[in-house]
């Protein structure tokens, strides 16, 4: 129990009060997972940092060149490897597997020397809408494969491969699984600490041996990434995942109000279509049958006709019919029957 400052009293986490919520105290196996978690997370910061300094010291070694060469013995270019290129000797995060010669960032224009900055894959904004869900949702929509390019056929190997003692020229891919055009993703099994962790802002570097020795270590480690078509700067794949979010919260908010008008609108007599689709058909719910969506069409003599859907099933499939469209979703929240035929499987089964 615990004391009540207010009442002296002791509160016990039972039925009599239903609001205080029972602490679930975690098992050891919990703690030894979630310490392993901070300690990959911890390495794969290391690396970066790593990537950064690198390229910090070569900028200021190549600011400072002329000065030195006046100089016998070279020590300020000892005094700086040591302090920022020390851990980065490593291979796969040193400046040779950092550095994109003849590239430049697609959002702002400058190259990684410009910057200071390695450039890294970053998914544009049809890419970004398309992860995100799974990642906000704790869900991997990237898998790692591994093949040996020596192979004739160039089969792809397990994971299981990663870390192999036997010296093998193997390299690895990010995959995604996709079925009737909709990405297949699994759920993590490992509780995310922070937005970074959760994959969408953590980004893979475009050079390719620094890609190769990174995509191996998140697949060992079991950490998230996210991977695209655009070449950028960190900071500015950041400025852009800051900007579609704010994107995203104000169209949502838009989509808030217009919700709250039509239903506003409905209690005043005044119905609105729920929204139209790219053939121009209409879509329509009505206080007099809530549970029916009403679908009106326009033939060649310009004449109006009304569809009725009455069963879930068969508003299940008007749904399933228009894809992607922002109007499925909102369709989903108005007819939740139709959702959950759709959502447990029920309507692929008919």
């Amino acid at each position: 129990g615990k004391q009540d400052p207010l009442t002296s009293t002791t509160v016990k986490n039972d039925e009599s009060n239903p609001l205080q919520p029972e602490k679930s105290i975690p098992n050891e196996q919990e703690i030894l997972q979630k310490q392993k978690r901070i300690e990959v997370v911890n390495a794969m910061k290391d690396r970066q940092k790593a990537r950064e300094n690198s390229f910090l010291a070569n900028c200021i070694k190549t600011q400072i060149k002329p000065a030195v060469a006046s100089f016998e013995d070279d020590n300020v270019s000892r005094v700086i490897n040591t302090y920022l290129s020390s851990s980065s000797c490593t291979e796969g995060v040193d400046f040779s597997s950092s550095r994109c010669v003849s590239m430049k960032c697609d959002l702002c224009g400058l190259s990684d020397i410009a910057l200071a900055t390695p450039l890294v894959r970053a998914p544009n904004h049809s890419e970004w809408l398309e992860r995100m869900p799974f990642t906000c949702g704790g869900h991997k929509s990237f898998l790692v494969a591994s093949f040996n390019e020596d192979s004739e056929n160039a089969a792809v190997d397990t994971v299981s491969s990663i870390g192999s003692k036997k010296k093998k020229n193997v390299e690895y891919a990010a995959v995604t699984v996709r079925l009737d055009g909709e990405i297949v993703s699994t759920k993590e099994r490992d509780p995310t600490l922070s937005e970074k962790e959760m994959g969408i802002v953590s980004f893979l570097p475009k050079n390719e041996r620094g890609f190769q020795y990174e995509l191996k270590a998140r697949a060992r480690d079991g950490l998230p990434f996210m991977t695209g078509s655009l070449v950028a700067h960190e900071c500015c794949a950041l400025a852009a995942h800051k900007s579609r979010m704010e994107r995203v919260v104000r169209e949502e908010k838009e989509k808030a109000a217009s919700t709250i008008e039509r239903n506003f609108g409905n209690t005043c007599g005044r119905t609105l279509s729920l929204g139209s689709d790219d053939t121009g058909r209409c879509y329509w719910r009505f206080d007099s049958e809530p549970n029916s969506l009403f679908v009106s069409t326009e033939n060649q003599e310009q004449h109006s006709a009304f569809l009725r859907f009455s069963s879930p099933e068969s508003i299940a499939s008007v749904i399933k019919s228009l894809g992607r469209n922002p109007l499925a979703f909102e369709m989903q929240k108005t007819f939740p029957q139709a959702a959950n035929v759709l959502n447990d499987g029920t309507w692929s089964n008919l």
